[in-house]
């Protein structure tokens, strides 16, 4: 015989099924997530940002990590890899890490020590690495984003002569600073975390919306 369940019953019921979900998640979490890396990559396609969530699992040993690619096929890998971007492009990543470097060396020095590093003359040498007259590169893994937001903000306004309307950057040219970590983390192959890109986001959008108001009255560069 069919039992309709009472007002009084029916959120019992629901209170049961919920903690039954949330068991069942957790345990898949510790089982499978907890050994795995949850690696966030953004997407951009027709102007609209997109994501997707690999779960991946980086615990296991490279098989074969001791046999060397050759020469040659490192070439062939490399002259495909230029098509990213354009050499200027790479060379102005490398401009506006620099710029960060010297600006965390006045601004923060104690950070400054320990979230970058001197460059190995093998990697100085590299020329797909776009180091060029460098002598330092961030530490990407850990990276504190406040301390990348921090240069940002401190850097937005142009400076101008005494008296003047102050005008700030144009959104394009403070998400460039952006593009140059995440451009200088795939070149070292270390991982962003994903506070880094969740914060990052929240003040570019932000910032757009500052920019587009200064935009109204007249005072963006």
């Amino acid at each position: 015989m069919l039992h309709l369940l009472s007002p009084f019953e029916f959120p019992a019921l629901l209170k049961k099924h919920v903690q039954s979900v949330v068991v069942s998640m957790l345990k898949y979490y510790h089982n499978f997530v907890g050994r795995s890396q949850a690696i966030i990559s953004m997407s951009r396609s027709n102007n609209r940002g997109g994501g997707r969530i690999r779960v991946t699992d980086d615990s296991a040993v490279t098989i074969g990590a001791e046999v060397e690619v050759r020469a040659e096929h490192v070439a062939a890998v490399n002259a495909t890899k230029t098509k990213e971007s354009s050499d200027e492009t790479r060379r102005g990543h490398r401009r506006r890490l620099k710029k960060l470097i010297q600006w965390w060396m006045v601004e923060y020095p104690d950070y400054f020590e320990v979230g970058t590093r001197v460059l190995s003359t093998e990697e100085k040498a590299d020329p797909m690495k776009f180091y060029h007259t460098c002598d330092r590169d961030l530490v990407y893994e850990g990276l504190r984003v406040d301390m990348v937001i921090a240069y940002m903000a401190a850097t937005k306004t142009k400076t101008t002569e005494v008296g003047a309307d102050a005008k700030i950057y144009s959104h394009q040219h403070i998400r460039k600073i952006n593009d140059a970590v995440m451009f200088g983390s795939r070149t070292v192959k270390q991982v962003l975390s994903s506070t880094y890109y969740s914060e990052m986001h929240s003040f570019l959008l932000s910032f757009k919306k500052e920019t587009a108001d200064a935009r109204s009255h007249g005072n963006v560069e």
